[in-house]
């Protein structure tokens, strides 16, 4: 598996503050503007200029880690078309939109498709949609389970319809049981799967390998301990997870992953992300995290959900981060 050697160094940016549960974060393709799931605040909100815009509003809520929660995860297909996993009362959903070139705030209910799980006997609903991804026609989410997390698999059509959309991988008993975040290599040859362990300070978190069919090949145990977001860098081709870090949330942590010549994964911590929640790398390398920010479980607190951008050392096309 083509994981390279780690990068060395991070600068922190703050770029907004006073988010509600900033649960997902994705970069639009062509322009590099980010667009977070503010899931409290009940919508899609992109950050321009400096700004925080209101894309999509009004979806329904849920909770989630005990957190309020609306939309969980957020995929672009390609510029206009943005897949948002979110919840539909005790079961979740997938919803493509198209966003307007003008920029016109849509309502939740203007999706142009809306996708529940296929319901298969002996299958358990799933619900808080909270990772996507996609490769070619393979679509995929992780849903979340009464017991644990299930990979759900579909297939996209030459107009980005979605079908055959069903639970395919299930989470695991034991230590490591939680699906928690996918994605597809660079170069797509395999999925790349981050499970979280229990809420302890163990370092028990796991990075499994699928074929892109959802074949098991490989599992690394993954000395981190939530590992609840996974991205690649495409500039430097590069993995790294996000360790949630549930049972001290303040030490929460970026991580760059790769193997050494045992074949041994190995997990550096590059700097402390507290209450770190999701990331997306944009077309030169740049990471955008989102942190949820202390205490955001409580109904009397004041939003303190931050966008983080993130430069690592050598990560970054063309530039320095001197």
């Amino acid at each position: 598996m083509p994981l390279s050697a780690a990068a060395q160094e991070a600068k922190i940016e703050v770029l907004a503050e006073g988010l509600s549960n900033p649960f997902a974060v994705a970069v639009q393709p062509e322009t590099d503007v980010v667009y977070v799931a503010e899931s409290g605040a009940q919508r899609v909100v992109r950050y321009l200029d400096g700004k925080i815009e209101p894309v999509i509003t009004g979806f329904p809520t849920s909770k989630a880690d005990g957190y309020v929660a609306g939309p969980m995860s957020l995929m672009f297909m390609e510029r206009s078309g943005l897949w948002v996993g979110r919840v539909w009362g005790d079961e979740g959903c997938v919803s493509l939109y198209r966003l307007q070139k003008e920029n016109v705030a849509l309502k939740a209910f203007h999706q142009k498709q809306y996708v529940a799980p296929e319901k298969i006997e002996g299958m358990p609903k799933l619900a808080n949609y909270r990772s996507l991804a996609f490769h070619n026609v393979n679509f995929y989410a992780i849903g979340e389970g009464v017991k644990q997390n299930w990979i759900s698999l579909g297939e996209l059509s030459a107009n980005g319809t979605l079908t055959g959309f069903r639970p395919a991988i299930e989470g695991r008993q034991g230590s490591v049981e939680r699906p928690a975040a996918v994605t597809v290599d660079p170069l797509g040859g395999y999925l790349a799967v981050t499970r979280t362990g229990k809420p302890t300070p163990q370092l028990d978190g796991l990075l499994s390998m699928y074929s892109l069919s959802g074949k098991w090949l490989a599992d690394y145990p993954l000395e981190v301990r939530d590992p609840v977001s996974v991205a690649y860098n495409s500039v430097s081709q590069r993995m790294f997870v996000l360790d949630a870090n549930y049972a001290n949330p303040e030490k929460g942590g970026l991580y760059a992953v790769y193997v050494d010549s045992q074949s041994k994964c190995v997990a550096k911590k590059l700097c402390e992300v507290p209450w770190g929640r999701s990331m997306m790398f944009d077309s030169k390398g740049h990471l955008f995290v989102t942190s949820l920010g202390a205490d955001a479980k409580s109904a009397n607190q004041k939003p303190a959900g931050k966008l983080l951008r993130i430069t690592i050392a050598d990560e970054t096309k063309g530039e320095s981060n001197e």
